[in-house]
């Protein structure tokens, strides 16, 4: 019986990506871009940024497998 190839899996993906998440949005790392100096849509670009690494890494995952 043959070991499947040691590569990450999507749910590490994933994973890493909330972590990033959170520390984005929920931590006190929040200072860093939650200032009044910075523009209304500073925290929707950084959702937006977000959302399109995890749509990447999905995309790379689902041709990995293929």
């Amino acid at each position: 019986m043959t070991l499947p190839p040691d590569r990450p899996r999507t749910s590490d993906v994933a994973l890493m990506l909330f972590a990033v998440g959170m520390l984005i949005f929920g931590s006190p790392a929040r200072a860093l871009w939650a200032n009044s100096g910075r523009n209304w849509l500073t925290p929707f670009g950084l959702w937006l940024l977000l959302l399109l690494v995890a749509a990447a890494a999905a995309r790379t995952r689902k041709s990995d497998d293929s």
